[in-house]
């Protein structure tokens, strides 16, 4: 992701790799209501969501989307999702993705009992902290 931003939608896009220009065509909408979606100038439909998040390959972002509707909220008694929370599941997403990436390779020098190397303890290192911080923040909205 390039840069941190408290939209769902734009971190999905950036997340996927694809520039406005191209997602706007896949999707079949204009630029202008892409950009819209994502600098919260307009409310993305449920339909476009669904779209997103198959080209986008980011299930998460239905989650999202749901947590900033008040009333599937208060229909099955949820917190809205506040920004904050909404980088931290982001920041899951990468830091667990990057340790699965390398997870083929763990299990084998684990099996011939090589030792694992800085580089796979620490993607491990930061998918613990993300997830702890994620956990964290729950348990605070539960008090």
């Amino acid at each position: 992701m390039q840069k941190n931003s408290m939209n769902p939608y734009l971190n999905a896009r950036l997340f996927a790799g694809m520039t406005r220009p191209k997602a706007a065509m896949l999707l079949i909408v204009s630029e202008r209501s892409l950009a819209e979606y994502e600098l919260d100038g307009r409310a993305v439909p449920d339909w476009l969501v669904l779209k997103m998040t198959e080209m986008y390959r980011t299930p998460w972002l239905r989650v999202q989307h749901l947590q900033r509707n008040p009333v599937f909220c208060d229909i099955f008694g949820l917190v809205p999702i506040n920004d904050t929370e909404g980088i931290k599941i982001l920041r899951v997403h990468k830091e667990v993705s990057d340790v699965s990436k390398l997870l083929p390779e763990m299990v084998e020098k684990t099996l011939n009992k090589t030792e694992l190397g800085s580089r796979m303890i620490k993607e491990c290192r930061e998918a613990a902290q993300s997830l702890l911080a994620l956990i964290g923040s729950e348990r605070e909205v539960a008090k």
